[in-house]
C-alpha cells in the first residue's frame, strides 16, 4: 500500500500539473475585469465577450458590486457573479459549471432579487435601464441553440432581457470545424475550450487580437506560483476555514488533556516518592 505521504505528494503534483481553463469563477474575473482593466477603465475584453452574447456593442462604465442589499433578518447574504453597468443598461453575468435546474432557480432569483431592489431606490417602476442577465453555460449538452434569448417576449418584459449560452455546442462546432483555416474569432469560443493545447491550437488558426489576449493572459495565470489559490471555489474556501478551525479546536483541546494527564502523572509520581520518605527537594526536582 501506499503512505499518505506518497499519496499526498501524488496529489499535489497533480494540482501543480492542472490547467485552469476559464471555466474557474475566479480565472474568468481576473482576465476580463481584473484590477488593472478597473484602474485603466479599459473594458475592452469583456465589452467584447458582452457584445458577443447580446448581439450589439456595449461600453462598460464600471463593475457594480455584487453584494446584494439584506433588507430581512430572515434573508440571506446574496452575491451576484458580476455586475456591469453600461449605457442604459445593467448587466448581470453568471457563470454556471453545471446546467441543473437549482442553478436556473437560483441565478433566477437573484437576478430578479437585483432587480427588485434597483426598483426601490427609484419613484416609480424602472422602465429606461434594460436589465440583462447572461448565464455562461457549461454542461448545457448538445442541441440546436448557441444562445437562448428571450428577446423574443419583449412585449410581456419590455426592458428584461434573458440569455443562456450554451458553451457546449461552441466548443462542439470548433471541433467539427477545426481543420478550416480562416475561422472568424469568438471570444465565447475560446473560454467554451478547457484544455490548454485546443487553446493554442484556436488561437493560432484565428487572426483575433482579443483572443489572442485573452489566451496569453490565461497562461500567463497558469504560470503564476500560486495557482493553487485560484483553484480555489467559494466552497472549498469555506469547508478549508471549517477544517482549519476543526483542526485548532482538537489541537487545543488534545493539549488540555495531555497537559492534565501529565499533571496527573506528577501527582502519582510525588505521592509514591512521600511514601518512601524522599526528600522535599528530590521531589521536587523529579516532578
Amino acid at each position: 500500500m501506499q503512505s499518505i505521504a506518497t499519496i499526498k505528494k501524488m496529489k499535489n503534483k497533480r494540482r501543480q500539473n492542472q490547467f485552469l481553463a476559464f471555466n474557474y469563477d475566479r480565472v474568468f474575473k481576473s482576465i476580463f475585469c481584473s484590477e488593472e482593466a478597473r484602474r485603466k477603465e479599459d473594458f475592452h475584453l469583456l465589452e467584447r465577450l458582452i457584445s458577443d452574447v447580446i448581439k450589439e456593442k456595449v461600453k462598460v462604465i464600471k463593475i457594480m458590486s455584487p453584494e446584494l442589499a439584506v433588507t430581512s433578518t430572515r434573508e440571506r447574504t446574496k452575491r451576484l457573479d458580476l455586475l456591469i453597468e453600461s449605457h442604459g443598461k445593467v448587466v448581470h453575468m453568471e457563470l454556471n459549471t453545471s446546467w441543473n435546474l437549482e442553478n436556473k432557480i437560483k441565478n433566477n432569483c437573484f437576478f430578479f432579487s437585483f432587480y427588485s431592489q434597483n426598483t426601490k431606490v427609484g419613484e416609480n417602476f424602472n422602465t429606461n435601464t434594460t436589465f440583462i442577465h447572461i448565464s455562461l453555460n457549461y454542461g448545457m449538452g448538445k442541441n440546436d441553440t448557441l444562445i437562448i434569448d428571450t428577446s423574443e417576449y419583449k412585449k410581456i418584459l419590455p426592458n428584461i432581457r434573458m440569455l443562456h449560452v450554451n458553451l457546449d455546442n461552441y466548443k462542439r462546432i470548433w471541433y467539427d470545424n477545426v481543420a478550416k483555416e480562416n475561422m472568424k474569432g469568438s471570444l465565447l469560443t475560446l473560454i467554451s475550450l478547457k484544455n490548454k493545447e485546443d487553446i493554442k491550437r484556436y488561437v493560432e488558426s484565428v487572426d483575433d487580437q482579443d483572443v489572442k489576449e485573452c489566451a496569453n493572459k490565461l497562461m500567463i495565470l497558469n504560470e503564476n506560483t500560486i495557482k493553487s489559490f485560484w483553484n480555489l471555489t467559494p466552497e472549498q474556501e469555506n469547508r478549508m476555514m471549517r477544517k482549519t478551525r476543526e483542526n485548532i479546536i482538537r489541537e487545543r483541546s488534545e493539549a488540555r488533556g495531555l497537559k492534565k494527564e501529565m499533571n496527573e502523572e506528577k501527582i502519582t509520581i510525588a505521592r509514591n516518592m512521600i511514601r518512601q520518605n524522599e526528600s522535599v527537594n528530590k521531589i521536587s526536582n523529579y516532578t
